[in-house]
């Protein structure tokens, strides 16, 4: 991620009231986009979900713009013996394995090493997807073929418009798949 995103990211998550490393998601590319209320997003009905963010939200990243392929963005983040290796840790202890911010956390520091959360993490399909820059695989050791993670990576915006990101299907995923599992072993 460039020096400027990351520095518009910090003063759009600080405007919405939240800054980063509070949970604040802002994945806008221009500052007309930042409101005064946080982003939500609500189901809209049969499997689509429309995104709000007080008000019309100009979002310009498309599919082509994959930042899991990108340093701090998920590239390589299991290859943390090596240069180029990043993960996010927010103020609490919980790690990321992008700057975006993968819905749930792949650990927390304050429970276990990070060397410990990453050698947990490598062989595992979904990371190993996320670290070669390749989100769209992530779900396919979980029958979520390609297809259907590019057509969960759609989300219909408060103003009506259609808006696809391979960071709505990752977040699509990590709810309906591994929220679900999470829940079903007690593991939060």
């Amino acid at each position: 991620m460039s020096g400027s995103r990351r520095r518009f990211l910090k003063v759009a998550a600080a405007s919405i009231g939240a800054p980063l490393g509070s949970g604040a998601r802002v994945r806008a590319d221009s500052q007309a986009a930042v409101q005064a209320s946080p982003p939500a997003l609500r189901p809209a009905g049969a499997g689509e979900a429309v995104l709000t963010f007080g008000g019309d939200l100009f979002l310009t990243a498309t599919l082509a713009d994959n930042f899991c392929n990108g340093w701090s963005g998920g590239l390589n983040f299991l290859q943390y013996r090596h240069r180029g290796s990043e993960v996010s840790v927010e103020p609490g202890g919980n790690v990321y394995p992008c700057c975006m911010k993968t819905v749930l956390p792949i650990g927390n520091l304050l429970e276990e090493k990070l060397e410990a959360i990453l050698d947990r993490l490598i062989g595992n399909p979904v990371y190993e997807a996320i670290s070669m820059g390749h989100p769209e695989r992530m779900g396919i050791s979980h029958g979520w073929s390609v297809e259907r993670f590019l057509e969960r990576s759609k989300v219909t915006l408060a103003s009506g418009r259609t808006y696809q990101n391979l960071c709505v299907g990752c977040d699509a995923f990590h709810r309906e798949v591994l929220g679900r599992e999470r829940a079903g072993s007690g593991r939060a």
